[in-house]
């Protein structure tokens, strides 16, 4: 496993995902990286609000439980995570909707059950942050790194939806897809982990082969950057745009399943 990007292509069956598996488990490796993520494949398909979807419900939570006003009324940040369906104001978590909130008998509009609905961080309540776009909860939470790189992210994959608003179903095929790479990268230590990567632009497009250029050149610019950052990227994809940011390139032909009959090559 070399510094930088490594890409590993070949035609479907070939193994790619075995090979990830494997470097993952391998003993020499654990050794020399500490620290060692793994983004398999997979589609978006939950019905998550892009605070969820994110990761940045219990984060945003966190910052509210921190307030004076939230320490003095005894509040956790459970209190104010709504990930958590339990502390949505019993009304409004039937529909989850915002709008209806603001009309709800019960909580008067907070959304949030109990004491929680009404704390406010820099004279925003929890249901005033999830009426944000992105380019809003940039600005308010500039200041928390855990926060503000996840919505970064999502900036640069082209979201300004609200955070609690458009469920991530709802938007358009492509997009959603980039969650879960956004999240992943938003969740990596600074530096100096292993990362390893299974068909990562292909999830973008859900499966498709045609894809989204624009798309795959953002993504192959992040891993960029995340190798400049000190990471090894081991990945596997059939991507020209991985291949030009690619440090090494490992073609492979043939299938595991014959006995030994995988051909290795070096292209880059």
């Amino acid at each position: 496993v070399s510094p930088g990007i490594n890409l590993i292509e070949g035609p479907t069956g070939v193994g790619k995902s075995f090979i990830l598996s494997s470097v993952k488990d391998d003993s020499r490796v654990r050794r020399q990286f500490p620290t060692i993520r793994f983004l398999q494949e997979s589609s978006y398909e939950t019905r998550d609000f892009l605070i969820v979807a994110l990761g940045l419900s219990k984060a945003i939570a966190d910052v509210f439980a921190s307030t004076i006003e939230a320490r003095s009324l005894g509040l956790k940040s459970g209190d104010f995570d709504v990930s958590n369906g339990s502390k949505l104001c019993r009304d409004c978590r039937k529909s989850s909707d915002l709008k209806e909130a603001s009309e709800c008998d019960v909580c008067k509009g907070a959304f949030l059950s109990g004491l929680a609905g009404a704390v406010t961080y820099k004279d925003h309540r929890m249901v005033d942050v999830l009426r944000l776009s992105i380019d809003g909860a940039v600005e308010l939470f500039g200041g928390f790194r855990e926060i503000r790189k996840g919505l970064e992210l999502a900036q640069i994959f082209g979201f300004n939806a609200r955070l609690f608003g458009e469920r991530i179903t709802d938007l358009p095929l492509g997009s959603r897809e980039a969650l879960p790479l956004i999240k992943f990268i938003s969740e990596l230590p600074q530096s100096h982990a292993l990362v390893l990567l299974a068909n990562p632009l292909r999830s973008l497009t859900g499966g498709s082969s045609v894809g989204s250029v624009d798309l795959e050149k953002k993504s192959a610019q992040l891993l960029k950057e995340l190798a400049k950052a000190g990471h090894t990227i081991v990945v596997t994809d059939n991507s020209g745009c991985l291949y030009e940011v690619a440090k090494n390139v490992i073609g492979l032909s043939g299938s595991r399943a014959e006995n030994g009959s995988l051909q290795i090559r070096i292209k880059k």
